[in-house]
């Protein structure tokens, strides 16, 4: 009876121990225990074949969960290998932080935005218009060379009246000499001077500001391909 007894803890401590598989065992400790249990039992009342096969079925369910958990630890370094990869690759492209939109209250005196200017240039507007499309006032401003252009709104209407409070569209237009054509730029759209990866993620730089890569809204290129191609040629007519 004594080796009965044996059997019947060892059965009781692996079946037990089949309820914590999930939390506290690994597939080769639970392996042990059911070597052991199978050694110990009792010859004249063998286990049952059915809670051996359970058992069994316990152990292949912990060592997927094993093999699950570190696919899943695999797939997280991946990504964030991934997600650096490709911020990486957003140097030298323009990233969207926010709206073309100027929000005005009944305080403000005036606003200032920024504006990137994708070529050298003549010509130049500032198109602002109402929440319902009116033209509300136009602005000029002086030829110059490709990068951020930075303006300032008196908040006043082409009759020189102060507008009301709310949301206001901004458009800048103007004729760009590299692909000699009009053009026109949404003010929200900042060149990506550089990435840091110094961090559990990574940030781009915009201006002399570091941005998590979560509050860009959108990266494109600076150029189509299409209006690449197109100053490639105009760029060999000029020197041909």
């Amino acid at each position: 009876m004594a080796v009965s007894g044996v059997n019947n803890n060892t059965a009781n401590t692996l079946s037990n121990a089949s309820k914590l598989t999930g939390n506290n065992l690994s597939s080769d400790s639970f392996l042990k225990l059911l070597v052991e249990q199978l050694k110990n039992q009792d010859p004249t009342k063998p286990t049952d074949t059915d809670k051996i096969l359970s058992q069994t079925a316990d152990l292949t369910a912990v060592g997927s969960s094993e093999r699950v958990a570190k696919s899943m630890d695999k797939f997280m370094q991946y990504f964030d290998q991934k997600t650096n990869l490709n911020a990486i690759a957003y140097v030298g492209k323009l990233a969207r932080i926010h709206g073309d939109t100027l929000s005005v209250k009944a305080s403000d005196k005036d606003k200032g935005f920024y504006a990137y200017i994708r070529g050298n240039y003549k010509d130049g507007e500032v198109v602002i218009k109402d929440k319902g499309g009116k033209v509300v006032r136009t602005m000029q401003f002086n030829d110059g060379d490709a990068g951020m252009k930075s303006f300032k709104w008196d908040l006043k209407n082409d009759s020189g009246n102060k507008v009301p409070a709310g949301n206001y569209r901004i458009e800048v237009n103007f004729h760009n000499k590299d692909l000699d054509q009009k053009d026109s730029i949404m003010p929200g759209l900042y060149p990506i001077a550089s990435v840091s990866l110094d961090g559990k993620k990574p940030k781009v730089r915009i201006q002399d500001s570091l941005i998590e890569i979560e509050k860009v809204k959108e990266v494109t290129n600076i150029y189509s391909d299409a209006e690449q191609r197109r100053m490639n040629s105009l760029l060999k007519k000029s020197t041909g």
